[in-house]
């Protein structure tokens, strides 16, 4: 089937689906809050279902040049003793900085999507397959504008206002953590693509995105990390690739934000004519690095359901079905990381051994691609 989609945001996850349904026949076009198409933030993991993504839309052997191979080795303690050591290849992934991703999304979309950049989207009407149409309102220039679809995408955020449409009893719940992200100007890691250490009420991570650049990020918990001199007490007296790739990072180029979630996560990923993807449909804990992944993942499967002769309404509830276990599953386990780690709050030497003890099953836990 084809028709007329809009994509609600566009940013990795609505520029996927962009794509994947412009090359299917359909007429799409992108709306985008932001005065131009950009993506901030820091690096990303590309794990393995966001490799298939990628690998589906032509985009892989391009992700791989621009991006850097990793291995995540393990967790480390703040000194950089392990706690528990991976074996090799048992989590690969590919560094690349979130603006290189978006970019080669965007190059692919202007081809099949009409894009518009500095439009805020007001409101949604969900439509009735077989019924009436579905309807966005937006503004642009002080202008207001109404358009009619057949397919609405929500892809805007875990801020979503496409998700009131699907799940109105879900929201964008703070977590109670804070995230540091940046990239650094040098690469300190040594032997380890991919290094994470677990304090008390702190994680750190870092990855290579290209050779002498690396990603970090620092999830702190209780309130903590406010400034800039927050973060550095945090980590001190931790082993010196951490604090050397602090040292090693301008202050403008360091973001911080709250970590927020879906709560209650949908129990549907469509309704009427409007479905969620990306982080509108299921924003979660940063620490098993799939986000993205999931975003690419929805978009690509989005245009997968599509593509047959299924009626709408058919599709969409096979996109549910590949879609939201798999979402929900990722989801719990990233918080439950997230407590292992940033959000542990009993004695160190408890989870130090709960996770030697647990080393065994920590691969599998965190290999979800």
């Amino acid at each position: 089937m084809s028709g007329t989609a809009v994509v609600v945001g566009g940013g990795i996850a609505g520029l996927t689906a962009a794509v994947a349904l412009g090359r299917i026949g359909w007429r799409v076009t992108v709306l985008e809050e932001a005065p131009v198409f950009c993506e901030a933030g820091a690096g990303l993991s590309v794990m393995r279902g966001g490799q298939r993504a990628l690998g589906e839309l032509g985009l892989l052997d391009r992700a791989r040049e621009e991006g850097h191979p990793n291995r995540l080795g393990g967790v480390r303690r703040p000194d950089g003793a392990w706690l528990a050591e991976f074996p090799d290849g048992s989590w690969t992934a590919i560094g690349l900085h979130r603006r290189s991703l978006h970019g080669m999304l965007l190059d692919l979309a202007g081809g099949v999507a009409e894009l518009l950049p500095g439009a805020r989207v007001q409101r949604v009407v969900g439509g009735r397959p077989g019924g009436e149409s579905a309807e966005v309102w937006w503004h642009a220039d002080g202008v207001e504008h109404v358009v009619l679809a057949d397919l609405v995408v929500g892809a805007d955020g875990v801020r979503s206002i496409t998700r009131d449409v699907v799940a109105p009893g879900a929201g964008a719940s703070a977590m109670g953590y804070v995230a540091w992200r940046a990239v650094a100007q040098a690469d300190l890691l040594g032997a380890d693509d991919w290094a994470v250490w677990w304090g008390q009420g702190v994680e750190f991570a870092a990855q290579r995105i290209a050779p002498g650049r690396v990603s970090w990020h620092c999830l702190l918990s209780d309130g903590r990390g406010a400034t800039r001199g927050d973060l550095a007490e945090a980590v001190s007296g931790w082993e010196g690739r951490v604090r050397g790739t602090l040292d090693a990072t301008a202050d403008l180029a360091v973001f911080r934000h709250d970590l927020r979630e879906v709560r209650p996560l949908p129990s549907s990923l469509s309704a009427g004519r409007t479905v969620l993807i990306g982080d509108a449909a299921h924003a979660l804990a940063p620490t098993l690095n799939q986000g993205a992944n999931l975003a690419l993942e929805d978009g690509v499967t989005l245009g997968g359901v599509l593509a047959g002769g299924a009626s709408l309404p058919e599709a969409l509830r096979r996109f549910d079905e590949l879609r939201l276990c798999r979402c929900r599953r990722i989801a719990t386990r990233s918080r439950w990381m997230l407590g292992l780690g940033a959000g542990w709050k009993g004695p160190g030497p408890a989870r130090d051994l709960l996770v030697r003890l647990g080393g065994r099953w920590l691969p599998s836990a965190t290999a979800v691609g």
